[in-house]
C-alpha cells in the first residue's frame, strides 16, 4: 500500500492489480510491483544457479587436488572439457585459447574420440587409464567457472541496485565524448557548458564517469574527483579494483579539481599515472525535466561512463572488457568510417553473453557517399553479433552526424560550422531513457536471466557431451566385461579337467606302481640261484650262503621295484606337463637319482630290512618226506640238487657212475653217495641170504627173527640216515625260502614296501602337479582380478553418470524455473 497525489493505492493479492488513484497511477505502480517480484525471482535463481556452479567446481578442485587418484566418485568427477576449447557455440564457458602462441591445443583427451577406442588389456588396470582430460584444462576451467562466479557477485549488485551504469566504448577517435556532450548537455552550477574532453589522444587512459553532483555526498557540488591508485598495486591495476577502492565519503581515496580543470587532467601526462578514474560531478541543463533527465530522475538514476578508445592499448582494452560486467547497458559508437573493428566485435561477443540489447550509435555518417552500401554493411555486422538488437535496430541503431549541433566545439574535429541534425536527436535520447528508465526489466532484469539461462545451456552441454563420453567408456568396459566372463569360464573349466586327469593319471601310476612292487617281492623268493653244495664239512657256510642269497634275493626285488617306480614317474611327470603344453624348455629338471634316495640298499639303511628276521634252526637241514625216502631208495640216493620235493632220478647205473664222478671231484660227498647205500643194501642182503641157506626153516624161530630184525633195523637206520644226509642240500633251502615267505606274509612286507615306493612317487608327481595348478591359478586369478578391476572401473564410472544425468536433470529444472519468470521486456 502506498500514497500518491492523495490517492490511496491498495494491492489486490487475489488479482495482483493495484485499486485506487488515476489509471497511469495504477500502471506505473503495478508494474514496479510485477519488476520487483521478478527481480526477487532472478535474485532467487542467481542464488542457485550459483549453487549448482560451485557444486560442479567443488568435485572438479577435489578431483585435481586432495582426493587426486580417489575412487570415491560422489564427491569426485573428471569433465572432458576439449569441446570447450575455442568453441564459438558456447557462450560464457568458453576456454579462449585463440591469443594463445600455439595455433592450437594438443590436450590428452583430444586423442580419445567419441567412437569406441581400441585399449590394451593391460593398461585398463585404473580409471586413470580411462582419463578423458588433463589438468590443464580442468585448471583453465576452473579458473574459468571462478570468472563467472565473480560475475554472479556483480550481477547481484546490479539487480538489486536501483540505480543504472551506462558504458559509453568504441574505437579511438570514434566521437565518443562528442555523443557524451550531446546526450547529457552538461552544464556546471554557474551555468555554463561542461564538455568531456573531445581530443583523446593514444596517450590518453582514464575513464571518465559522470554522476549528478546530487551523489557528492561529502560536498554536494559539481566537481572532479580524481581517484588513486593503490601504491601497493601494478600501475596497470584492474578497473573494477579502483572503483571498489573509492569512497566518495572519504577524501584519502581521491583529489579534488574544479569542472575547469578535467580537460588538463586528461592532457597531462604525470595525470594518468596518478589516476585510473575520474569521477565527474555535474548538473544537467535547467531545461532538461526530471523526467528527461538521465542523471537524475527519481526512478532510475544514471552514471555514464565514458571510456578510452578500445585499441590505445591491451590495459586500457582489458579495464573496458571487465569494466562492462559491472554496467547495465553499454552504447557502442562506431565510427562509420572504420565500421566495426575486431575489438569492437570482441568486447560485443563478450557483453551479449547477458546483454541481449545494445545501442549502437554509427557517428559520422554524414562524412559517408555510398551511405547504403555503408548502412548495410553494419547492419549485417549487427545482425550477425546480436540480433536481438538488430530486430529492433529502430530503437538500438542510430546514424548520426559528427557535426556539431547548438554547442559549439562539441565535435571532435573542434570545428564550429553552423549544423542542423541529421536525426532527432532528442528521439535518440528518449529511446535511452526509455531503456533505462522505463524499461527496467528489460535493462536490469533481463541480462541477468540471459546469463544465468546462458550459463545453464553452456552447463547442460558441458554435461550432456561428458554422459556421451562416460557412456561410450562404460559400453568398452562392459563389452570387456562381457567376453572375459567366457575366458574365465573356460579356464575354470580348462584348470579343473586337467586336475581331474592329473588326479587320475597319478592314482593310476600309484596302482601300477604298487602292483608291480608287491608282486615283485612277493615272487621274489620262487626263483633262487642257490649256492653250491660242498659235502656236510661245509654244511655251515652253505647255511650262511644261503641266508645271503635269500637276502640278497629280497633286496634285488625291493630296487627293481624302486627302478621301476623312477621310470615310471619320469614317464608320468612328462604326461602331466604334457596336458598342460608345457614346452620342455620351460620344464623344470626332474633328477630321478633323489628317489628313494635313503633306501638305495640295505647297509645304507639297514633299518629297511631290520624286521625281516630269519634265523638257522638244526631243523631247518631235514625236511624228510615218505615220498622222498621212497625216491631215494627207488633211485639208490643221490646228491640233492634243488629245493624242491624229491623226484625219481634215471637208473641205477647211471646213478652210479655220477656218483663215482663227483666222489673223484670232491672226496667230501662221499657221506651223500649211493656207495654207502649199496653196501647196505649188499651187506643186509648177504646176511640175510646165508642165514636161509644156512638154517632153513630154523629162521622161523625167535632168535633167527630177532637177528633178521635187529639187521633190518640197523640197515634201515643206516639209509634214514643217509637219505637225511643226501636230502640236505635240498632241504636247507627249501625250509629257509618257506620261513622267508612266512616271516614276509606276518610283516606284510610286500604291502609296506609298495606303499612306500607309492607313497614317494605321489610326493613327487604332487610337485609338478601342484606347480601347474599354481600356475593355471595364478592365470585364473590374474585374469579375475582384471575383471575386478573393470567392474570397479565400471562402478566408478556408472557414478559418475548417476552424478552427471542428477546434474544434469537439476540444470533443467533449473532452466524451466529461470523461463517460467516472464519479463515484460516488450
Amino acid at each position: 500500500m502506498s500514497e500518491n497525489r492523495g490517492n490511496k493505492l491498495i494491492f489486490d493479492v487475489s488479482t495482483g492489480h493495484l485499486e485506487g488513484g488515476t489509471r497511469a497511477d495504477l500502471t506505473n505502480h503495478q508494474t514496479q510491483i510485477i519488476y520487483e517480484i521478478n527481480r526477487d525471482k532472478i535474485l532467487e535463481r542467481l542464488h542457485y544457479s550459483e549453487l549448482l556452479l560451485n557444486q560442479l567446481s567443488s568435485v572438479l578442485e577435489l578431483d585435481t587436488t586432495e582426493n587426486k587418484g580417489s575412487n570415491d566418485f560422489a564427491t569426485t568427477i573428471e569433465l572432458n572439457l576439449d569441446f570447450l576449447v575455442d568453441n564459438d557455440n558456447i557462450n560464457l564457458l568458453n576456454l579462449d585459447f585463440k591469443n594463445s602462441s600455439r595455433t592450437k591445443i594438443i590436450t590428452r583427451s583430444s586423442f580419445l574420440k567419441d567412437t569406441k577406442a581400441d585399449f590394451v588389456d593391460s593398461d585398463l588396470k585404473t580409471i586413470e587409464d580411462l582419463k578423458i582430460s588433463d589438468g590443464t584444462l580442468t585448471t583453465t576451467f576452473i579458473s574459468k567457472v571462478g570468472v563467472v562466479l565473480q560475475h554472479f557477485s556483480n550481477l547481484t549488485k546490479r539487480v538489486t541496485d536501483p540505480n543504472s551504469k551506462i558504458l559509453i566504448c568504441g574505437d579511438l577517435n570514434s566521437g565518443k565524448s562528442s555523443f557524451v556532450n550531446k546526450l547529457l548537455n552538461l552544464k556546471n552550477i554557474e551555468g555554463q557548458c561542461v564538455t568531456s574532453p573531445t581530443d583523446q589522444l593514444p596517450l590518453t587512459s582514464l575513464f571518465i564517469e559522470f554522476k549528478h553532483y546530487h551523489f557528492n555526498y561529502l560536498n554536494k557540488k559539481p566537481e572532479v574527483h580524481a581517484i588513486l591508485k593503490k601504491k601497493e598495486l601494478e600501475a596497470h591495476i584492474s578497473l573494477v579494483n579502483v572503483v571498489e577502492s573509492y569512497d566518495s565519503m572519504n577524501p584519502d581515496t581521491f583529489d579534488t579539481y574544479e569542472l575547469s580543470e578535467l580537460e588538463l587532467l586528461i592532457e597531462n601526462e604525470n595525470m594518468k599515472n596518478k589516476y585510473s578514474l575520474l569521477v565527474v560531478y555535474v548538473n544537467e541543463d535547467a531545461s532538461i525535466t526530471k523526467d528527461q533527465s538521465l542523471l537524475k530522475n527519481g526512478v532510475v538514476d544514471c552514471s555514464i561512463l565514458d571510456s578510452p578508445g578500445l585499441n590505445v592499448d591491451d590495459f586500457i582494452t582489458n579495464d573496458i572488457f571487465s569494466k562492462q560486467e559491472t554496467i547495465d547497458l553499454i552504447i557502442f559508437v562506431i565510427n562509420a568510417e572504420n565500421q566495426l573493428t575486431l575489438s569492437g566485435k570482441d568486447l560485443i561477443n563478450t557483453a551479449k553473453a547477458e546483454k541481449n540489447f545494445i545501442f549502437f550509435i554509427v557517428n559520422k555518417f554524414d562524412q559517408i557517399r555510398n551511405k547504403e552500401k555503408c548502412s548495410k554493411l553494419i547492419m549485417n555486422q549487427i545482425q550477425e553479433l546480436t540480433p536481438l538488437t538488430y530486430k529492433q535496430h529502430d530503437d538500438f541503431v542510430h546514424f548520426v552526424s559528427s557535426k556539431h549541433d547548438d554547442f559549439p566545439g562539441n565535435n571532435d574535429n573542434g570545428g564550429g560550422d553552423e549544423y542542423k541534425p541529421d536525426i532527432n536527436f532528442d528521439k535518440l535520447r528518449e529511446s535511452i531513457k526509455n531503456f533505462v528508465v522505463l524499461k527496467k526489466s528489460k535493462n536490469k532484469l533481463l541480462p541477468s536471466q540471459t546469463y544465468l539461462n546462458n550459463l545453464l545451456r553452456d552447463l547442460y552441454f558441458l554435461t550432456d557431451a561428458n554422459i556421451k563420453v562416460y557412456n561410450n567408456r562404460i559400453e568398452i568396459i562392459t563389452d570387456k566385461i562381457k567376453h572375459i566372463r567366457p575366458q574365465i569360464e573356460t579356464i575354470s573349466s580348462i584348470n579343473v579337467d586337467i586336475n581331474k586327469k592329473i588326479d587320475y593319471l597319478i592314482d593310476n601310476v600309484v596302482d601300477t606302481s604298487y602292483d608291480f612292487v608287491r608282486d615283485t617281492i612277493s615272487k621274489s623268493l620262487d626263483d633262487v640261484s642257490l649256492p653250491e653244495y660242498r659235502g656236510i664239512t661245509n654244511v655251515y657256510d652253505y647255511i650262511m650262503e644261503n641266508l645271503d642269497c635269500m637276502n640278497d634275493k629280497l633286496e634285488e626285488s625291493v630296487v627293481q621295484g624302486e627302478v621301476y617306480g623312477k621310470h615310471i614317474t619320469i614317464n608320468t611327470i612328462s604326461q602331466i606337463y604334457d596336458l598342460n603344453n608345457i614346452a620342455e624348455n620351460d620344464r623344470p629338471l626332474f633328477d630321478h637319482n633323489l628317489m628313494f634316495s635313503n633306501t638305495k640298499n640295505k647297509n645304507d639303511n639297514p633299518a629297511l630290512f631290520k624286521e625281516v628276521n630269519v634265523w638257522f634252526e638244526l631243523a631247518d637241514l631235514f625236511e624228510p618226506s615218505l615220498e622222498g625216502f621212497t625216491n631215494y631208495l627207488v633211485s639208490g640216493g643221490a646228491v640233492a640238487g634243488k629245493y624242491q620235493k624229491d623226484e625219481v632220478r634215471g637208473s641205477l647205473l647211471s646213478s652210479i657212475f655220477s656218483q663215482f664222478d663227483l666222489i673223484y671231484k670232491n672226496p667230501a660227498l662221499i657221506f651223500n653217495s649211493r656207495i654207502p647205500t649199496l653196501a647196505l643194501y649188499s651187506l643186509g642182503g648177504t646176511k640175510i641170504i646165508n642165514n636161509l641157506v644156512m638154517y632153513g626153516s630154523s629162521m622161523l624161530s625167535w632168535n633167527s627173527v630177532a637177528n633178521i630184525t635187529t639187521t633190518l633195523f640197523a640197515t634201515g637206520c643206516c639209509l634214514v640216515g643217509a637219505y637225511l644226509i643226501n636230502d640236505l642240500p635240498r632241504a636247507l633251502p627249501y625250509n629257509l625260502i618257506n620261513k622267508y615267505k612266512e616271516t614276509l606274509k606276518e610283516l606284510d612286507f610286500a604291502h609296506s614296501q609298495a606303499t612306500r615306493v607309492t607313497k614317494d612317487i605321489r610326493r613327487i608327481l604332487k610337485i609338478p602337479q601342484l606347480e601347474l595348478i599354481t600356475k593355471n591359478n595364478l592365470k585364473l586369478f590374474n585374469i579375475k582380478e582384471k575383471e575386478k578391476n573393470w567392474q570397479h572401473i565400471l562402478k566408478q564410472l556408472n557414478s559418475s553418470v548417476a552424478f552427471l544425468d542428477s546434474y544434469q536433470k537439476d540444470i533443467v529444472e533449473e532452466q524451466q524455473r529461470l523461463m517460467e519468470i516472464v519479463l515484460e521486456v516488450d
